[in-house]
Order: C-alpha cells, then structure tokens, then sequence
C-alpha cells in the first residue's frame, strides 16, 4: 500500500468558509482525507458539511456514528443530503486547539456505493473532549471527482486538510 499526497490545503487569514478539491486523479483505489481543523463558531463542537462530487438531493448519505467523551458514548444513525463531517473544536474550546480527522473512501473510482470510515478526535483542556467513530455510505454511484467541505461558520486560519490517494 502506498500512499501519495494529492493536495494539503491551509486556511490562511480570515479563515475560510469551505476547502474543496475539484480534480481528483483517478489513478488511485482509495483516498485519505487528513485533517485538523477549528471552527469559528461560539461553541466547543461544530460540524461541517461533506459531499462527493456535489451530490446533496435524496438523502444520498447514509451513517452510523458512536460518539464518546471519557464518560458516556452514544449511538446515532443518520441520513442527510451531506455527511455530517462531525466534532471540529470551535471557538469556545481551548485556546488554539484544532480537532484531529481521517476519513478513508474505499474504491473512489467505482460505479458502487462508496463504503467510508470516519474517525475524529476533538480536543478541549479545559473540559470535556470528545472522540467519534463512523461508517459512512455514500450513494454516489459515479467516481469520486471532487469534495466538497463546507462549515457553517467559518475554518480558522491554520486549518489544514490533506488528501492522499492510496494504491
């Protein structure tokens, strides 16, 4: 297995409101998506939303998620017009603390559903942070050519995302 790196992406000042790879190679069997990221938003978790290729009309994803936090963990299973790309640290967290992320797309260039796993690690010194687990499927039955990742507020400046394709 061998991984190259596509593109690392890093918001600059002012932040930015989303991070999107419009020309994915298709030379690859599965992509990497690595990230570490802080929201603007006044809150200590935010979300930021995901789509493959733009695809965001009849509930095309589909998840299981189970979110924990040192304490207590919780199960959830959704379905949206975008994947809920979860547990970014936001502005109420500690002071320059950015959410660690990875998130593995099985054979991107199929005409199959996508199988994907998610995991995510938000970090907060001063309280409670929290660690999820997710299986994703996508019913984007076309190669994966683009992401999109688009946040309510805004990423921070430093915000770094990387994609990898791996062979």
């Amino acid at each position: 297995m061998a991984y190259e790196l596509i593109e690392t992406i890093e918001v600059g000042a002012g932040g930015a409101a989303s991070i999107e790879w419009a020309s994915i190679p298709q030379d690859g069997v599965d992509l990497l998506l690595v990230a570490s990221l802080r929201s603007g938003r006044a809150a200590i978790l935010d979300d930021a939303q995901l789509k493959f290729n733009n695809v965001g009309s009849g509930d095309p994803y589909e998840w299981i998620e189970l979110r924990g936090d040192g304490s207590s963990a919780v199960s959830n299973i959704n379905d949206g017009n975008w994947f809920r790309f979860g547990g970014i640290n936001g502005a109420t967290s500690t002071t320059d603390t950015f959410s660690s992320h990875k998130l593995h797309i099985s054979n991107y260039t199929s005409t199959s559903i996508k199988a994907c796993s998610y995991d995510v690690v938000s970090e907060n010194n001063n309280g409670t942070a929290y660690q999820y687990l997710t299986a994703l499927s996508a019913n984007v039955t076309a190669a994966i050519t683009s992401i999109q990742l688009d946040e309510s507020s805004v990423f921070q400046e430093h915000s770094t995302v990387s994609l990898y394709k791996i062979y």
